[in-house]
């Protein structure tokens, strides 16, 4: 699906700068930072609707899950740090 987005002038002189620095094209930087934001926004969606419930448990810190899922850590990976890991790669 093709669109059009409209940047305000400082913005785009941003994203110009960010793109050449990183050799990405304007493209790709929109998609990831679009991923990253319905990400970000359904991640907080989802905390908002177990956190009462998780504090309930005993559940405060990513640490308290690590222990009940009996592991050593939890991390969680968005979608722009999978695609770093997978740049440093290749």
């Amino acid at each position: 699906m093709a669109i059009t987005v409209s940047l305000p002038e400082d913005l785009g002189k941003e994203l110009l700068q960010f793109v050449q620095k990183r050799r990405l094209n304007k493209s790709t930087v929109v998609k990831m930072a679009l991923q990253n934001y319905l990400f970000r926004d359904q991640f907080l969606e989802i905390r908002e609707r177990f956190t009462s419930k998780a504090r309930a448990k005993g559940i405060y810190t990513d640490e308290d899950v690590a222990k009940r899922l009996k592991v050593d850590e939890v991390k969680i990976i968005r979608p722009a740090e999978f695609w770093n890991e997978i740049r440093q790669v290749r």
